[in-house]
Protein backbone atom coordinates (compact mmCIF):
# COMPACT_ATOMS: atom_id res chain seq x y z
CA UNK A 1 0.00 0.00 0.00
CA UNK A 2 1.45 3.64 -1.00
CA UNK A 3 0.67 6.17 1.49
CA UNK A 4 -0.13 9.17 0.12
CA UNK A 5 1.37 12.78 1.91
CA UNK A 6 1.27 15.92 1.56
CA UNK A 7 4.87 18.11 1.54
CA UNK A 8 5.05 21.71 1.03
CA UNK A 9 5.81 22.78 -2.40
CA UNK A 10 9.62 23.22 -1.73
CA UNK A 11 9.92 19.60 -0.32
CA UNK A 12 8.35 17.90 -3.06
CA UNK A 13 10.97 15.72 -4.70
CA UNK A 14 11.74 16.10 -8.70
CA UNK A 15 10.93 13.28 -11.15
CA UNK A 16 14.24 11.07 -10.10
CA UNK A 17 13.05 11.19 -6.58
CA UNK A 18 9.81 9.41 -6.66
CA UNK A 19 10.24 5.81 -6.86
CA UNK A 20 12.79 6.60 -3.49
CA UNK A 21 9.59 8.38 -1.80
CA UNK A 22 7.48 5.34 -3.15
CA UNK A 23 9.85 2.63 -1.49
CA UNK A 24 10.14 4.50 1.60
CA UNK A 25 6.28 5.15 1.97
CA UNK A 26 5.62 1.16 1.35
CA UNK A 27 7.82 0.44 4.72
CA UNK A 28 6.87 2.92 7.30
CA UNK A 29 5.60 6.48 6.23
CA UNK A 30 8.49 8.71 7.39
CA UNK A 31 7.74 12.14 7.35
CA UNK A 32 10.01 14.13 9.30
CA UNK A 33 9.29 17.96 8.02
CA UNK A 34 6.29 18.70 10.15
CA UNK A 35 8.13 17.97 13.43
CA UNK A 36 11.33 19.17 12.28
CA UNK A 37 9.65 22.83 11.45
CA UNK A 38 7.81 22.70 14.71
CA UNK A 39 10.73 22.18 16.62
CA UNK A 40 12.95 25.03 15.10
CA UNK A 41 10.54 27.62 15.43
CA UNK A 42 10.14 26.42 19.24
CA UNK A 43 14.12 27.22 19.50
CA UNK A 44 13.66 30.45 18.00
CA UNK A 45 10.97 31.79 20.32
CA UNK A 46 13.08 30.35 23.60
CA UNK A 47 15.92 31.91 22.03
CA UNK A 48 14.21 35.37 21.55
CA UNK A 49 12.82 35.05 24.57
CA UNK A 50 16.17 34.54 26.43
CA UNK A 51 17.73 37.70 24.92
CA UNK A 52 14.70 39.58 26.33
CA UNK A 53 15.10 37.93 29.59
CA UNK A 54 18.88 35.95 30.04
CA UNK A 55 18.02 35.11 33.70
CA UNK A 56 15.21 33.44 33.46
CA UNK A 57 16.43 29.62 34.23
CA UNK A 58 12.95 28.56 32.88
CA UNK A 59 13.97 29.84 29.49
CA UNK A 60 16.93 27.78 29.55
CA UNK A 61 15.37 24.86 30.40
CA UNK A 62 12.79 24.83 27.45
CA UNK A 63 15.58 25.73 24.89
CA UNK A 64 17.45 22.36 26.71
CA UNK A 65 14.62 20.47 25.91
CA UNK A 66 14.04 21.87 22.54
CA UNK A 67 17.24 21.36 21.35
CA UNK A 68 17.37 17.89 22.63
CA UNK A 69 13.76 17.24 20.69
CA UNK A 70 15.77 18.41 17.54
CA UNK A 71 18.88 16.48 18.41
CA UNK A 72 16.18 13.21 18.58
CA UNK A 73 14.85 14.36 15.12
CA UNK A 74 17.81 15.05 13.08
CA UNK A 75 20.59 13.40 15.11
CA UNK A 76 22.71 16.42 14.37
CA UNK A 77 25.40 16.59 17.24
CA UNK A 78 25.02 20.42 17.42
CA UNK A 79 21.91 19.98 19.30
CA UNK A 80 23.11 17.87 21.63
CA UNK A 81 26.13 19.89 22.56
CA UNK A 82 24.19 23.10 22.94
CA UNK A 83 21.81 21.14 25.15
CA UNK A 84 24.27 20.42 27.04
CA UNK A 85 26.09 23.67 27.40
CA UNK A 86 22.74 25.03 28.92
CA UNK A 87 22.18 21.96 31.12
CA UNK A 88 26.20 22.41 32.92
CA UNK A 89 25.08 25.73 33.58
CA UNK A 90 21.93 24.98 35.05
CA UNK A 91 23.26 22.23 37.10
CA UNK A 92 25.79 24.64 38.81
CA UNK A 93 23.15 26.90 40.21
CA UNK A 94 21.08 26.73 43.13
CA UNK A 95 17.45 26.88 41.56
CA UNK A 96 14.22 24.82 42.20
CA UNK A 97 13.92 21.01 40.39
CA UNK A 98 17.92 20.86 40.99
CA UNK A 99 17.60 17.04 40.50
CA UNK A 100 15.65 16.97 37.26
CA UNK A 101 18.15 19.26 35.54
CA UNK A 102 21.10 16.62 36.85
CA UNK A 103 18.85 14.17 35.20
CA UNK A 104 18.59 15.77 32.09
CA UNK A 105 22.35 15.80 31.93
CA UNK A 106 22.77 12.70 32.88
CA UNK A 107 20.92 12.07 30.13
CA UNK A 108 22.68 13.96 27.74
CA UNK A 109 25.53 12.68 28.69
CA UNK A 110 24.34 8.84 27.91
CA UNK A 111 23.56 9.74 24.32
CA UNK A 112 27.46 11.22 24.27
CA UNK A 113 28.32 7.74 25.59
CA UNK A 114 30.01 9.84 28.00
CA UNK A 115 28.82 7.48 30.82
CA UNK A 116 31.26 7.79 34.14
CA UNK A 117 30.07 11.48 33.36
CA UNK A 118 26.48 10.17 33.69
CA UNK A 119 27.62 7.87 36.65
CA UNK A 120 28.44 10.92 39.09
CA UNK A 121 26.02 13.11 37.94
CA UNK A 122 23.14 10.54 38.83
CA UNK A 123 24.76 10.01 41.95
CA UNK A 124 24.31 13.99 42.57
CA UNK A 125 20.53 13.77 41.77
CA UNK A 126 20.45 11.20 44.61
CA UNK A 127 21.88 12.78 46.95
CA UNK A 128 19.45 15.77 46.05
CA UNK A 129 16.62 13.72 47.34
CA UNK A 130 13.67 14.81 44.70
CA UNK A 131 12.12 11.87 42.91
CA UNK A 132 14.79 9.26 43.80
CA UNK A 133 12.73 7.14 41.73
CA UNK A 134 13.14 8.38 38.53
CA UNK A 135 16.75 9.00 39.12
CA UNK A 136 17.30 5.26 40.14
CA UNK A 137 15.59 4.64 37.15
CA UNK A 138 18.28 5.98 35.47
CA UNK A 139 21.25 4.57 37.16
CA UNK A 140 19.76 1.11 36.17
CA UNK A 141 20.72 2.22 32.42
CA UNK A 142 24.27 3.85 33.25
CA UNK A 143 25.01 0.54 35.20
CA UNK A 144 24.67 -1.70 32.43
CA UNK A 145 26.36 0.35 29.91
CA UNK A 146 29.24 0.09 32.79
CA UNK A 147 28.75 -3.64 33.40
CA UNK A 148 28.42 -3.08 37.01
CA UNK A 149 26.11 -5.52 36.87
CA UNK A 150 25.39 -6.05 41.19
CA UNK A 151 24.23 -2.55 41.02
CA UNK A 152 22.22 -3.00 38.25
CA UNK A 153 20.71 -5.98 39.52
CA UNK A 154 20.19 -4.55 43.23
CA UNK A 155 18.30 -1.81 42.01
CA UNK A 156 16.36 -3.84 39.28
CA UNK A 157 15.08 -5.96 42.58
CA UNK A 158 14.28 -3.03 44.43
CA UNK A 159 11.62 -2.23 41.56
CA UNK A 160 10.75 -5.63 41.40
CA UNK A 161 7.54 -5.55 43.28
CA UNK A 162 5.80 -2.68 41.18
CA UNK A 163 5.67 -4.04 37.49
CA UNK A 164 5.27 -0.81 35.82
CA UNK A 165 6.44 0.06 32.46
CA UNK A 166 9.86 1.72 33.39
CA UNK A 167 11.42 -1.26 35.48
CA UNK A 168 9.19 -3.89 32.44
CA UNK A 169 11.88 -2.17 29.71
CA UNK A 170 14.57 -2.66 32.25
CA UNK A 171 14.28 -6.01 33.13
CA UNK A 172 13.81 -6.82 29.47
CA UNK A 173 16.83 -4.93 28.61
CA UNK A 174 18.59 -7.12 31.87
CA UNK A 175 17.11 -10.68 30.05
CA UNK A 176 18.49 -9.75 26.39
CA UNK A 177 21.53 -9.12 27.72
CA UNK A 178 21.75 -12.77 29.71
CA UNK A 179 20.75 -13.99 26.57
CA UNK A 180 16.81 -14.72 27.60
CA UNK A 181 15.68 -12.98 24.22
CA UNK A 182 12.00 -14.49 24.70
CA UNK A 183 11.48 -13.56 28.04
CA UNK A 184 12.93 -9.53 27.14
CA UNK A 185 10.19 -10.01 24.30
CA UNK A 186 7.55 -11.05 26.78
CA UNK A 187 8.46 -8.69 29.15
CA UNK A 188 7.84 -6.22 26.45
CA UNK A 189 4.86 -7.32 25.55
CA UNK A 190 3.90 -6.53 28.67
CA UNK A 191 4.65 -2.84 28.57
CA UNK A 192 3.46 -2.55 25.54
CA UNK A 193 -0.43 -3.31 27.13
CA UNK A 194 0.19 -1.00 30.06
CA UNK A 195 1.61 1.68 27.59
CA UNK A 196 -1.60 0.99 25.22
CA UNK A 197 -4.30 0.67 28.29
CA UNK A 198 -3.14 4.57 28.79
CA UNK A 199 -3.34 5.67 25.28
CA UNK A 200 0.38 6.81 25.94
CA UNK A 201 1.47 7.56 22.12
CA UNK A 202 5.63 8.17 22.97
CA UNK A 203 5.80 5.07 25.01
CA UNK A 204 3.71 2.96 22.41
CA UNK A 205 6.10 4.75 19.50
CA UNK A 206 9.40 3.60 21.66
CA UNK A 207 8.26 -0.01 22.64
CA UNK A 208 7.61 -0.77 18.86
CA UNK A 209 10.99 0.61 17.43
CA UNK A 210 12.59 -1.52 20.32
CA UNK A 211 10.21 -4.47 19.14
CA UNK A 212 11.34 -4.23 16.16
CA UNK A 213 15.12 -4.79 16.54
CA UNK A 214 14.66 -7.83 19.14
CA UNK A 215 12.25 -9.48 16.74
CA UNK A 216 14.50 -9.37 14.42
CA UNK A 217 17.49 -10.68 16.85
CA UNK A 218 15.19 -13.31 17.28
CA UNK A 219 14.88 -13.64 13.48
CA UNK A 220 10.94 -12.95 13.43
CA UNK A 221 11.14 -10.68 10.79
CA UNK A 222 7.62 -10.74 9.73
CA UNK A 223 6.97 -9.13 13.57
CA UNK A 224 10.23 -6.73 13.19
CA UNK A 225 8.44 -5.43 10.18
CA UNK A 226 5.72 -4.92 11.44
CA UNK A 227 6.50 -3.15 14.83
CA UNK A 228 8.75 -0.89 12.68
CA UNK A 229 5.63 0.39 10.48
CA UNK A 230 3.84 0.62 14.13
CA UNK A 231 6.40 2.70 15.21
CA UNK A 232 6.42 5.11 12.32
CA UNK A 233 2.17 5.07 12.09
CA UNK A 234 2.30 6.85 15.57
CA UNK A 235 5.57 8.68 15.10
CA UNK A 236 6.34 9.65 11.30
CA UNK A 237 9.87 11.32 11.95
CA UNK A 238 10.95 8.16 13.75
CA UNK A 239 14.11 7.65 11.43
CA UNK A 240 15.62 4.96 13.69
CA UNK A 241 13.07 2.29 12.92
CA UNK A 242 13.23 3.27 8.98
CA UNK A 243 16.91 2.56 9.09
CA UNK A 244 15.30 -0.66 10.83
CA UNK A 245 13.29 -1.42 7.45
CA UNK A 246 16.17 -0.47 5.33
CA UNK A 247 18.16 -3.48 7.52
CA UNK A 248 15.21 -5.95 6.62
CA UNK A 249 15.18 -4.78 2.71
CA UNK A 250 19.16 -5.44 3.07
CA UNK A 251 19.72 -8.36 5.33
CA UNK A 252 16.70 -10.32 4.98
CA UNK A 253 15.05 -9.12 1.71
CA UNK A 254 18.56 -9.15 0.09
CA UNK A 255 17.40 -6.56 -1.79
CA UNK A 256 20.36 -3.55 -1.11
CA UNK A 257 18.88 -0.83 -3.71
CA UNK A 258 15.71 -0.57 -2.37
CA UNK A 259 17.68 -0.46 1.15
CA UNK A 260 20.08 2.15 -0.49
CA UNK A 261 16.48 4.45 -1.28
CA UNK A 262 15.33 4.31 2.09
CA UNK A 263 18.52 4.86 3.50
CA UNK A 264 19.51 8.16 0.42
CA UNK A 265 16.14 9.64 1.92
CA UNK A 266 17.11 9.65 5.18
CA UNK A 267 20.01 11.33 4.77
CA UNK A 268 18.01 14.32 3.62
CA UNK A 269 17.41 15.42 7.40
CA UNK A 270 19.19 13.13 9.67
CA UNK A 271 23.20 13.67 10.21
CA UNK A 272 23.81 10.13 11.82
CA UNK A 273 26.81 8.98 10.78
CA UNK A 274 25.38 4.91 11.20
CA UNK A 275 23.06 5.64 8.49
CA UNK A 276 26.31 6.53 6.20
CA UNK A 277 28.21 3.24 7.39
CA UNK A 278 25.18 1.08 7.10
CA UNK A 279 25.42 2.79 3.47
CA UNK A 280 29.26 1.59 3.17
CA UNK A 281 28.57 -2.04 4.13
CA UNK A 282 25.59 -2.15 1.50
CA UNK A 283 27.88 -0.36 -0.94
CA UNK A 284 30.79 -2.80 -0.57
CA UNK A 285 28.47 -5.71 -0.54
CA UNK A 286 27.17 -4.74 -3.76
CA UNK A 287 30.69 -4.57 -4.84
CA UNK A 288 30.77 -0.31 -5.15
CA UNK A 289 34.34 -0.58 -2.74
CA UNK A 290 35.64 2.56 -4.08
CA UNK A 291 32.31 4.33 -3.12
CA UNK A 292 31.99 2.57 -0.22
CA UNK A 293 36.03 3.63 0.68
CA UNK A 294 34.84 7.52 -0.02
CA UNK A 295 32.10 7.28 2.16
CA UNK A 296 33.99 5.63 4.97
CA UNK A 297 36.12 8.80 5.18
CA UNK A 298 33.22 11.33 5.11
CA UNK A 299 32.21 9.23 8.08
CA UNK A 300 35.93 9.69 9.30
CA UNK A 301 35.83 13.57 8.81
CA UNK A 302 32.02 13.72 10.93
CA UNK A 303 33.03 11.49 13.87
CA UNK A 304 36.57 12.67 14.78
CA UNK A 305 35.22 16.02 15.20
CA UNK A 306 35.90 17.47 18.40
CA UNK A 307 32.40 17.52 19.02
CA UNK A 308 31.49 13.75 18.74
CA UNK A 309 34.25 12.54 21.34
CA UNK A 310 34.40 9.18 22.01
CA UNK A 311 30.93 8.50 20.24
CA UNK A 312 32.39 6.72 17.06
CA UNK A 313 35.51 4.89 18.93
CA UNK A 314 34.37 1.51 17.49
CA UNK A 315 34.48 2.40 14.22
CA UNK A 316 37.48 4.30 13.96
CA UNK A 317 39.35 1.60 15.81
CA UNK A 318 38.21 -0.54 13.04
CA UNK A 319 39.12 2.41 10.68
CA UNK A 320 42.46 3.12 12.00
CA UNK A 321 43.17 -0.72 12.69
CA UNK A 322 43.27 -1.37 8.75
CA UNK A 323 46.51 0.59 8.04
CA UNK A 324 49.40 -0.20 9.20
CA UNK A 325 50.22 3.43 9.62
CA UNK A 326 47.15 4.09 12.19
CA UNK A 327 47.04 0.96 13.98
CA UNK A 328 48.86 2.52 17.29
CA UNK A 329 46.04 4.73 17.17
CA UNK A 330 43.56 2.25 17.17
CA UNK A 331 45.63 0.49 19.84
CA UNK A 332 45.03 3.83 21.93
CA UNK A 333 41.84 4.07 21.64
CA UNK A 334 40.99 0.92 22.43
CA UNK A 335 42.78 1.31 25.48
CA UNK A 336 40.56 4.19 26.63
CA UNK A 337 37.51 2.61 25.92
CA UNK A 338 38.72 -0.39 28.20
CA UNK A 339 39.11 2.45 30.83
CA UNK A 340 35.73 4.27 30.19
CA UNK A 341 33.84 1.45 29.92
CA UNK A 342 35.34 -1.77 30.80
CA UNK A 343 32.18 -4.55 29.53
CA UNK A 344 32.76 -7.39 27.04
CA UNK A 345 32.39 -4.77 24.03
CA UNK A 346 35.67 -2.65 25.04
CA UNK A 347 37.72 -5.43 25.80
CA UNK A 348 36.76 -7.25 21.99
CA UNK A 349 37.97 -4.19 20.54
CA UNK A 350 41.19 -4.21 22.13
CA UNK A 351 41.91 -7.62 21.31
CA UNK A 352 40.25 -6.66 17.78
CA UNK A 353 43.61 -4.61 17.34
CA UNK A 354 45.79 -7.30 18.58
CA UNK A 355 43.97 -9.92 16.00
CA UNK A 356 45.15 -7.75 13.20
CA UNK A 357 48.58 -7.16 14.41
CA UNK A 358 48.82 -11.10 14.57
CA UNK A 359 49.50 -11.01 17.69
CA UNK A 360 46.79 -14.08 18.69
CA UNK A 361 48.09 -14.87 22.13
CA UNK A 362 46.84 -11.16 23.72
CA UNK A 363 43.74 -11.51 21.89
CA UNK A 364 43.20 -14.56 22.72
CA UNK A 365 43.38 -13.93 26.68
CA UNK A 366 41.62 -10.89 26.56
CA UNK A 367 39.02 -13.44 25.33
CA UNK A 368 39.24 -15.28 27.58
CA UNK A 369 39.11 -13.45 30.54
CA UNK A 370 36.68 -10.52 29.57
CA UNK A 371 34.66 -12.01 26.46
CA UNK A 372 33.95 -15.53 25.94
CA UNK A 373 31.00 -16.47 28.53
CA UNK A 374 29.95 -12.70 29.25
CA UNK A 375 28.34 -11.94 26.22
CA UNK A 376 25.30 -13.55 23.53
CA UNK A 377 25.98 -10.39 21.15
CA UNK A 378 26.51 -12.40 17.68
CA UNK A 379 29.05 -9.71 16.50
CA UNK A 380 31.43 -10.11 19.89
CA UNK A 381 30.93 -14.15 19.50
CA UNK A 382 32.20 -13.79 16.17
CA UNK A 383 35.16 -12.60 16.48
CA UNK A 384 36.10 -15.22 19.23
CA UNK A 385 35.81 -17.72 15.56
CA UNK A 386 38.49 -15.41 14.43
CA UNK A 387 41.25 -14.88 17.28
CA UNK A 388 40.98 -18.57 18.20
CA UNK A 389 41.68 -19.40 14.48
CA UNK A 390 40.30 -23.15 13.62
CA UNK A 391 41.69 -24.38 16.61
CA UNK A 392 39.46 -27.39 17.35
CA UNK A 393 38.02 -26.08 20.74
CA UNK A 394 34.83 -27.45 22.97
CA UNK A 395 33.34 -23.66 22.85
CA UNK A 396 33.72 -22.57 19.00
CA UNK A 397 31.67 -25.06 18.37
CA UNK A 398 28.95 -23.63 20.65
CA UNK A 399 29.52 -20.07 18.70
CA UNK A 400 28.86 -20.98 15.45
CA UNK A 401 25.60 -22.31 15.83
CA UNK A 402 25.01 -19.06 17.39
CA UNK A 403 26.48 -17.15 14.40
CA UNK A 404 24.43 -19.10 11.70
CA UNK A 405 21.62 -18.85 13.80
CA UNK A 406 22.11 -14.68 13.86
CA UNK A 407 23.02 -14.45 10.10
CA UNK A 408 20.17 -12.13 10.26
CA UNK A 409 21.56 -9.98 12.56
CA UNK A 410 25.04 -10.13 11.25
CA UNK A 411 24.05 -8.98 7.78
CA UNK A 412 24.92 -10.50 4.53
CA UNK A 413 28.60 -8.74 3.77
CA UNK A 414 29.21 -9.76 7.33
CA UNK A 415 27.89 -13.47 7.41
CA UNK A 416 29.80 -13.91 3.67
CA UNK A 417 33.04 -12.77 5.39
CA UNK A 418 32.75 -15.49 7.70
CA UNK A 419 31.80 -18.41 5.24
CA UNK A 420 34.64 -17.35 3.56
CA UNK A 421 37.19 -17.65 6.62
CA UNK A 422 35.74 -21.05 8.10
CA UNK A 423 36.15 -22.46 4.57
CA UNK A 424 39.83 -21.64 3.74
Amino acid sequence: MIFLLFIVSFLTPDPSQIQVQENIYEVGLYQPFQQIETQTKELEFWSNKLIAAPNQFAFKQQMAQVNESLFSLTANIKYLKASEKILSELSQEEIPGKASILRSLAKNYISQHRFQEALVTLEKALSNGQKRKDTKLMLIDVYEELGMENEQKKLLDEFAPVRDFNYLIRLAKWEDGHGRLDRTIDLMNEAEAIAKAGNQKARLSWIYSNLGDYYGHAGQIEQATASYKKALTINPADWYSAKGLAWIAYANQRNPKQALNILNLLDKTVSDPGIKMLKAEILEFQGSTKNAERLNQEIVKQVTASEYGAMYHHFLIHHYAANHSTINKALRLAQKEINARPVPAAYDLLAYVYYIQRDFTKARSISKNHILNQTFEPGLLLNQVYYFQNKDLPFLKDIKEEIIAAEFELGPLTFQRYKCFINS
